[in-house]
């Protein structure tokens, strides 16, 4: 459209400005007559150059950052549950491979995963007051451990409010654990408050 402007004379552009209404009342109406068509069109046109579309795309991006923010959040508010089957079967799809990715890259930087592991074990171990009561700590990992074996699903020890957060930092206190599945732990990740 705003290469089609610039062809126009300035009195074909005053017109277009102020019969905006009308040319997007016949302009939804046209679409509505030959949907079909015109989908059909768009498809083959984005076949026929696909990098030419996904080039244009990311300019407009770069370009409205805040706008596409906004689209994506609304997105997401209008087919969250959409969003959340889809990602449920994603998971159960390809979560051999994902393992199988998450081992192997284990395997090849193992200074890095003991990186981590140390990472998470410092900052438990900054959450944890002088105060907190370590043996009613020991007896929740405990029950953890008893729930995986007698149900053969495994359990974890969850932060209600997570130990690291942009929000808040939870401490590593009996009060601030729970015993729950290990999937639904790993799917509710660092969020808190949802």
């Amino acid at each position: 459209m705003a290469d089609e402007d610039s062809k126009l004379r300035p009195s074909q552009k005053a017109w277009r400005e102020a019969n905006k209404d009308r040319l997007k009342a016949y302009a939804a109406a046209y679409y509505a007559a030959n949907k079909e068509r015109l989908d059909r069109a768009n498809v083959e046109r984005y076949r026929a150059n696909p990098d030419a579309y996904k080039e244009r795309a990311r300019k407009w991006e770069k370009k409205n950052i805040e706008r596409k923010r906004e689209l994506r959040a609304e997105y997401r508010a209008k087919y969250r549950d959409r969003i959340k089957e889809f990602s449920r079967v994603d998971w159960q799809k390809h979560n051999a491979k994902r393992r199988a990715a998450k081992a192997t890259h284990r395997a090849k930087f193992p200074e890095l995963a003991a990186h981590y592991v140390r990472l998470r074990q410092t900052r438990k171990k900054q959450a944890t007051p002088v105060w907190a009561d370590l043996a009613a700590i020991k007896a929740i990992y405990k029950q953890a451990a008893e729930l995986s074996k007698q149900t053969g699903v495994k359990h974890h020890v969850d932060h209600e409010i997570p130990l690291k957060h942009p929000l808040v930092c939870g401490l590593h206190v009996p009060a601030n654990l729970r015993v729950i599945r290990g999937a639904e732990n790993q799917s509710k990740g660092n969020k808190f408050g949802d």
